[in-house]
């Protein structure tokens, strides 16, 4: 006993050396070539950087038990511009390996699988917070089992994969197990480009029940959003590219992540070769504010039953051209509502589905009717709304509202409320990127803070807030402005109070929320409005309420606990699984995790003893019980 009580002390005085040390350090930038990354890539800490040089690196990205912290990553990034740091595929090993890892960054790599029978990014071994941005992936397409972008084999989280380009793969990505064991949960996909597949440009699997996994979330949303999907062509001409271009499957049918959504919004789906959909799913799916055009023959959108139950699906301002159907709702669990409406929908199929309302449809031949440009081309394609048409009466906001960014439109421009289909409309000419194949461009968080403009007298502060530059003293200058006598002066100040003051009041009111429940996740966002808007009113409310927290003994003990519990987190993280899985009966799983088990269970206790009746300590009892 009186061992393992020096054992835990041990443990403590350790956890807390690191903690603060961490708590001190900055990350250091270091360099690497085809040469010496490698060894560069060991050395990395929590924050670091490894700046890879243009070139060309022919043994693969192996990131293996490999852990930053949570606003500490570890990042791998090649150059921004200029010739690429170019990875090449090789036999037997996938190009970027994550394995076993959390807290990851790669960017900017350019992935050439040189036709090998390789994925370009495979995670396993349950890594979780990991981003994948602004990579290029290209030539892994010898069948339609070869993925660009995977984590197929054991549960997964907080995947951020954005700013990609991956074409003529065999599957652009598939996400979670095929079996519904490894499920990917709390996904952001998001200003993708995913084309010329053999398979699905995406698939993202069915879950039958959410692991009891230190970190994973128990409800969550996954996010996929402002990326276009082409299957205009199969792919070196294969005859298994059959597919979807975006397939979702179910959410477990109870108990944790049952309650789990889809948000699917701002995407440009077009063609499938194969008679597919371009949109598949089934569960729990929100699909809004998407350009659906498919003019090979199959159908635009089929929500129906795959490996579990239609659930709770709403379907609302789409716009969709296909010679095919249009929008298919199958198969819905009664249980749940299934609603279509406020879409633009001209196809050949036009609507089914239970429960329809306020939808304009009509004929492919009649899409020009109502559409400026929509049989053309990608470039000149536009489905923008046609002056004077595709107007309604406006959808319930206590429907639709919910979900986020359903206040905006395919451009990020504020709805009205009356236009049907994917644009708020206007004058019959389109603000915005016409659709083609390549990435969405998307406005930047201080163009949507902005508002719409234009502005001309108030250009100087339109420019500051773009830059996110002193948005408080904006935001205190346009609160005398709404009152000016000059009436353009006044119009423009409205336009810029709603758009900056609402997203300012909207992340107060979330911190608010958030602190009798989470008052350290309270704390961070109270932090990061008061220094946001320093100068106005807002700030000085969001710095007393920080302040009154820290005061708090009781969160002043949730953040010494949590500091603790990161740690053990981080020891979690290195069990090496057997067979691909973290079971805590299996002998031969405790036999070679021996030592880690202990120090969790020392770690655990500690937190436990010291901290009882924290967030912290319900964690660490839940992983004690585990492990037991």
């Amino acid at each position: 006993m009186e061992v393992a009580r020096q054992h835990i002390r041990r443990l403590g005085i350790a956890l807390v050396t690191l903690a603060l040390a961490n708590a001190c350090a900055f990350g250091a930038t270091l360099k690497g070539d085809p040469g010496t990354y490698l060894s560069q890539l060991k050395k990395l800490k929590p924050g670091d950087t490894l700046e890879l040089a243009a070139g060309t690196y022919a043994s693969g990205l192996p990131i293996h038990k490999m852990d930053g912290e949570a606003g500490k990553p570890l990042t791998v990034t090649g150059p921004e511009s200029g010739a690429p740091a170019l990875f090449t595929g090789r036999d037997g090993h996938d190009t970027v390996e994550v394995f076993g890892s959390s807290y990851i960054v790669v960017r900017n790599l350019e992935l050439d699988g040189k036709g090998l029978d390789v994925f370009g990014v495979n995670g396993r071994d349950t890594s979780h917070d990991i981003t994948i941005d602004g990579l290029t992936i290209r030539n892994h397409g010898t069948n339609q089992q070869v993925v660009g972008i995977a984590c197929n084999s054991t549960p997964s989280w907080n995947w951020t994969i954005r700013n990609n380009v991956i074409v003529g793969t065999g599957t652009g990505m598939y996400l979670g197990g095929s079996e519904g064991d490894a499920p990917f949960v709390a996904g952001v996909i998001e200003n993708n480009l995913v084309m010329n597949t053999i398979g699905y440009n995406i698939q993202i699997k069915h879950q039958n029940s959410r692991p009891d996994l230190p970190g994973m979330p128990k409800k969550a949303v996954t996010v996929i959003r402002n990326n276009v999907f082409c299957k205009a062509e199969k792919g070196k001409g294969q005859s298994d590219g059959a597919r979807p271009n975006l397939l979702v499957g179910h959410f477990p049918e109870s108990g944790d992540g049952s309650e789990d959504q889809y948000l699917i919004y701002g995407n440009f789906f077009y063609e499938n070769s194969s008679d597919e959909a371009l949109f598949q799913g089934e569960g729990n799916v929100a699909l809004y504010n998407n350009l659906f055009v498919n003019t090979l023959g199959g159908a635009a959108v089929r929500i129906q039953r795959h490996n579990g139950k239609v659930k709770e699906i709403r379907v609302f301002n789409n716009t969709v051209v296909s010679k095919g159907a249009g929008i298919r709702v199958g198969g819905g669990d009664s249980a749940h509502k299934q609603i279509v409406a406020g879409n633009a929908v001209f196809a050949s199929g036009g609507i089914s589905a239970g429960e329809q309302f306020e939808n304009v449809t009509g004929s492919y031949d009649e899409a020009p009717r109502f559409l400026r440009a929509p049989q053309n081309s990608p470039g000149s394609l536009d489905l923008f709304p046609v002056a004077g048409k595709l107007t309604g009466k406006p959808l319930d906001a206590n429907i639709f509202g919910k979900y986020e960014h359903a206040d905006r439109d395919f451009n990020d421009n504020k709805r009205s409320g009356p236009y049907r289909g994917a644009y708020e409309g206007g004058e019959g000419k389109n603000p915005g990127w016409l659709p083609q194949l390549e990435r969405k461009p998307i406005k930047s968080p201080g163009e949507l803070m902005a508002g719409p403009g234009p502005y001309v007298k108030l250009e100087a502060l339109a420019k500051q807030v773009i830059a996110q530059q002193g948005l408080g003293k904006v935001l205190a200058t346009l609160r005398t402005k709404k009152d000016s006598a000059d009436p353009q002066e006044k119009k423009e100040a409205a336009m810029m109070f709603e758009s900056l003051g609402g997203e300012a009041q909207r992340r107060l009111d979330a911190a608010l929320e958030a602190k009798a429940a989470q008052p350290l996740d309270a704390i961070e966002k109270f932090d990061r409005l008061a220094a946001d808007f320093a100068g106005d009113e807002l700030a000085v409310t969001a710095k007393r309420e920080a302040d009154a927290l820290r005061r708090d003994p009781k969160v002043r003990k949730e953040q010494e606990a949590a500091l603790l519990w990161t740690k053990v987190e981080m020891l979690v993280g290195r069990l090496q699984p057997v067979n691909g899985k973290r079971d805590p009966k299996d002998a031969e799983f405790l036999k070679k995790n021996s030592q880690t088990l202990q120090w969790i269970n020392a770690g655990c206790l500690q937190i436990r003893q010291r901290y009882p009746e924290t967030a912290a300590a319900k964690r660490a009892q839940d992983l004690l019980d585990q492990y037991r």
